[in-house]
């Protein structure tokens, strides 16, 4: 693997991890195994580097991934799979949850680096999680509510990201964090 390509496989995983804020370019070189300057030399800058990242996320992702709002499964399945795409699991970190978690960095604390969410190319994956959450809405809600549920909820999977997550489940039964996450949206959506 070129250093370019090391370099944008560590961006994506620190940034997903973490957000652009949090992310600096010398965690980036150290995971990638190169150094600073080779990341300027390719990227010019955190912010270049971050548009790359962003764009290969976008560009770059299989369309082979069922999408969480598949008309053939329940709403709460949806949910379900929606959550399961930004949440981390033990040993079943994919390119796509990172992915999902870039864009939900890139939502819930916006760069500008892409431009406005809604004239980037970052208008699909919002328009997904709003597609998750609408058939939670009673049918008197007012315009604008899916997308405060939406980000309501990306929220509440993004926290389990800046947190050591098996340190405090250590002790309790294995229900995966997908179950329990879910579980509770369902809570807070006053619906389980």
């Amino acid at each position: 693997m070129s250093t370019k390509q090391r370099v944008l496989e560590a961006a994506r995983t620190l940034f997903a991890d973490r957000g652009f804020q949090s992310t600096t370019v010398r965690d980036i070189a150290m995971r990638a195994g190169t150094n600073v300057a080779s990341i300027n030399y390719h990227y010019r800058s955190k912010e270049e580097l971050y548009r790359a990242t962003l764009m290969h996320a976008l560009t770059g992702s299989s369309d082979d991934t069922p999408s969480s709002a598949q008309s053939n499964h329940t709403a709460t399945e949806r949910l379900q799979s929606f959550i399961a795409k930004l949440l981390p699991e033990a040993g079943t970190e994919s390119h796509e949850g990172e992915r999902m978690r870039l864009l939900a960095w890139e939502m819930l604390s916006p760069t500008g680096i892409l431009g406005a969410p809604g004239e980037s190319e970052i208008a699909p994956y919002i328009a997904e999680a709003q597609e998750v959450v609408r058939p939670f809405l009673p049918e008197d809600a007012s315009p604008g509510d899916d997308m405060l549920l939406a980000l309501w909820l990306i929220g509440q999977c993004i926290i389990f990201r800046r947190i050591d997550v098996a340190r405090l489940r250590a002790g309790h039964n294995e229900q995966s964090l997908v179950a329990l996450v879910t579980g509770l949206a369902l809570q807070g959506l006053g619906l389980h």
